[in-house]
């Protein structure tokens, strides 16, 4: 499988806590497995497009503003599923024109008043605390979340 996973927290750095954690593990599993990962994130000072771990990573000044352009000049069909690590606002990258089926990660902390996780409720979700399934619930979401 050809995985797209945006997210402003860096999974290369191994010192990284957190949501940073979280998907640096699992993108590393699905590369282990075999699976062709690219991870869209925030520049971070570290060269851009190497790959750690078998994980292609593209770093982008200002990812949240950069991301869709990135993603309208690229081979729309490279891609089998999109997952938005977005933290704490997702990329959007699920509502991409022509996008690949998707998931949002929804981490702690997640906004009381639910802003960002309004346009979330036809996405598949996965929460990853109580707490944010239950912030996509009361916004709506698709089946509450599920809590990894």
């Amino acid at each position: 499988m050809r995985v797209l996973v945006t997210t402003a927290a860096d999974p290369a750095d191994p010192e990284a806590p957190g949501l940073a954690a979280y998907v640096g593990a699992l993108v590393r599993a699905w590369a282990a497995a075999g699976h062709a990962v690219t991870v869209l994130t925030g520049a971070t000072g570290a060269p851009t497009d190497e790959p750690p771990d078998g994980v292609r990573v593209v770093r982008l000044a200002r990812p949240h503003l950069a991301a869709a352009t990135w993603w309208a000049n690229r081979d729309r069909a490279a891609y089998d599923l999109v997952v938005d690590a977005g933290s704490p606002r997702p990329f959007g990258a699920t509502r991409w024109p022509g996008a690949p089926p998707g998931v949002v990660v929804v981490p702690e902390p997640v906004h009381r008043g639910g802003s960002p996780l309004r346009g979330l409720r036809h996405t598949p979700v996965v929460a990853l605390s109580e707490e944010a399934a239950d912030a996509v619930r009361r916004v709506g979401g698709q089946r509450g979340g599920t809590v990894a």
